[in-house]
């Protein structure tokens, strides 16, 4: 073999290798940048805002008008907005695909489902009191994507599903 045909060698052997690294550098980047959007997340919905807003939307009766919501919370008001504006970034980030939506399912799924059931005729309300139709858009998506997978998926509880689960030693 003459040298040219080995530096030839060399060179798609050198180039191969790049890419090999490359794309292995790339997987552990999203993997890591996955992890970190999943920290985040989680942190903002351990928040003392979160946490009380939720608590009062479960209070509420399902598919209220955007007047009985404001009647029935009063000065709260701004708590249930924190949790619809978590949903909606939420939502954003999943499409985008920062987030996968099995991670948030995991995470918070009856939390959303629960939230949309509760507060979709209020999100509607205001998007016609506003003329605008975007209000809420992305959480409503985000629910809706959840609720498609669960006709279709059974929502099996992890305490159920993962009973016979025992950590990596």
């Amino acid at each position: 073999m003459d040298m040219s045909t080995v530096v030839d060698v060399l060179s798609v052997i050198a180039v191969a290798s790049g890419l090999i690294f490359a794309s292995l550098e790339l997987r552990r980047f999203r993997v890591s940048r996955e992890r970190e959007s999943a920290l985040e997340l989680f942190n903002t919905f351990q928040s003392q805002g979160f946490v009380k807003g939720f608590r009062i939307i479960t209070q509420l009766p399902d598919h209220q008008s955007k007047a009985k919501v404001e009647e029935l919370v009063g000065n709260e008001i701004h708590d249930v907005n924190f949790v619809l504006t978590n949903m909606e970034g939420m939502g954003v980030l999943v499409y985008k695909e920062e987030l996968s939506l099995e991670l948030v399912e995991d995470f918070f799924s009856g939390i959303i489902v629960l939230v949309w059931k509760k507060l979709s005729r209020y999100l509607q309300d205001q998007r016609e009191e506003l003329g605008r139709e975007t209000i809420g858009e992305w959480g409503q998506w985000l629910a809706e994507r959840i609720m498609e997978r669960e006709e279709t998926e059974p929502v099996i509880p992890a305490y159920i599903e993962h009973r016979d689960w025992k950590p990596n030693d």
